[in-house]
């Protein structure tokens, strides 16, 4: 990490730390204390540290939980903030290695009950990967019969090519969606993966053109091309092209290492 890419963190901190101080203003008094008995789950509130077990809340009053869960939260994202400002404050010339928990991390280390409760400053990538992957979309269902070829995440798609495209992205841990609706221009299209980017939170869009020797194919092939490129993609960087031809057949070997780009990127 250089000195800009520290003094960018350091800004985003601050940022973070002035928004969370200003939550943590307005929070209810008290802490909550969590208790699962027979499956269940139980919440109390504590005014006294010398209190183990505090007052019972019931349901009714779920946005008194949900408040000191957020409060919860916003405590130890506020000492992950002081902490990295705190390393970067003292070592903004020699780089040193920065905190245990970082504040995307907090999220992922308070309990599954708080989860539920709270709105994270910011999304850890398993976080953005679960939200994306249990977010709904509307996939092709144009000739479903000629989905063939089984993938090894199980999903079911129309040719060899896009089988080992598809087993190449789940090896290596890239969440990806098959034929997933994408409106640009006015219509729909719909690339054969869209893939996630996790490190720059955004969408690839993913065509494998099978048989771009045939004319009418290709004429298909360059539409498509042409409605990506109005839209922005191509020059954006989030458009990925691969072709056969009837003599030439998929590079396996060269499509590892494009994922494999894709990754270190």
């Amino acid at each position: 990490m250089n000195i800009k890419q520290i003094e960018e963190r350091e800004k985003e901190l601050k940022k973070m730390r002035k928004f969370v101080v200003e939550r943590l203003e307005n929070a209810p008094d008290g802490k909550l204390r969590i208790k699962r008995k027979n499956g269940h789950v139980y919440y109390y509130i504590r005014h006294d540290a010398h209190n183990s077990n505090g007052k019972y809340l019931p349901r009714a009053n779920i946005r008194l939980i949900r408040n000191l869960a957020q409060k919860e939260y916003d405590e130890k994202a506020l000492s992950a903030i002081d902490a990295e400002l705190s390393v970067i404050k003292s070592c903004r010339r020699h780089w040193c290695e920065l905190p245990v928990t970082p504040v995307e991390m907090v999220y992922d280390e308070i309990p599954d009950e708080l989860k539920e409760m709270v709105m994270p400053l910011t999304e850890s990538d398993k976080l953005f990967i679960k939200r994306w992957n249990e977010s709904e979309f509307e996939q092709l269902k144009y000739k479903e019969e000629e989905k063939k070829y089984a993938t090894e995440r199980g999903d079911l798609v129309r040719s060899k090519s896009e089988m080992v495209i598809a087993n190449l992205l789940f090896k290596k841990g890239i969440p990806y969606r098959y034929e997933c609706a994408l409106q640009i221009c006015g219509r729909i299209v719909y690339p054969d993966f869209t893939v996630l980017d996790v490190k720059k939170r955004k969408e690839i869009y993913w065509d494998h053109f099978g048989v771009v020797d045939d004319y009418d194919y290709a004429v298909k092939a360059l539409r498509k091309m042409r409605d990506y490129s109005l839209a922005g993609l191509i020059t954006e960087n989030r458009i990925i092209v691969t072709a056969e031809t009837s003599d030439e057949s998929l590079d396996s070997g060269k499509i590892s290492s494009m994922i494999n780009e894709l990754v270190a990127a």
